[in-house]
């Protein structure tokens, strides 16, 4: 059954999204500036887009993890304006997945709370204008935690699940703890069945595919 999305369009839901677009716009493309770690990866999305390889002039910094530097490469030719403007698309995804996640977890008003609490963040706000890891790394560990909950109840999940983790991987390497985690778990609940399941092998070769590049 094909899942019904004018359910999710509620009035708490659009001014949700509202509110976390309005308090971006007047930030996001304000540069003061570069961090050594945002001039880092706008040197290797530039090498990597001029077909220089995985390497900068400023110091040995390829041992980043590789999918900012590879989006940067993607998205260089058109302005940084167009970099930029990913990271406050990432606050507004990861507010709608911590309202999902909450949702699950607790209930609709929690989960409102909760996402308001977030998309209100300075924290998210901040990082949300520059061009690092952290916004995006929050974005998809919490899409990750929300399907492997959901994959308690229906193994179909873990693919998903499988695909973000490996996804936040790229992002911070330190994520790579979560699925460690997530592992740790199945043993705990002595959930070894899963293990033999074709869901489950699914999701080791998506994990691995994504990893290879």
């Amino acid at each position: 059954m094909a899942p019904d999305f004018k359910s999710y369009i509620t009035i708490p839901m659009v001014l949700l999204i509202a509110v976390t677009v309005l308090v971006r716009l007047p930030v996001w493309d304000i540069n003061e500036g570069y961090w050594w770690d945002e001039a880092v990866y706008l040197g290797l999305g530039k090498n990597i887009a001029e077909g220089n390889g995985y390497s900068i002039n400023i110091g040995d910094e390829a041992f980043r993890p590789p999918l900012l530097p590879f989006i940067t490469s993607l998205l260089i030719k058109n302005g940084e304006w167009i970099i930029r403007l990913i990271f406050p698309v990432f606050g507004i995804l990861g507010t709608l997945a911590t309202y999902f996640l909450a949702k699950k977890l607790y209930d609709k008003k929690t989960a409102l709370v909760s996402a308001f609490l977030v998309s209100a963040s300075q924290f998210y706000i901040f990082y949300g204008q520059k061009i690092l890891t952290e916004t995006m790394s929050l974005t998809l560990f919490t899409m990750s935690f929300y399907f492997f909950h959901k994959s308690f109840r229906d193994r179909k999940y873990l693919m998903p699940t499988a695909v973000f983790v490996a996804l936040s991987l790229l992002i911070r390497y330190t994520n790579g703890l979560f699925f460690v985690i997530f592992l740790i778990y199945f043993i705990y609940e002595k959930r070894f069945d899963l293990f033999k399941s074709k869901e489950f092998l699914i999701s080791v070769v998506l994990f691995f595919l994504i990893l290879s590049p």
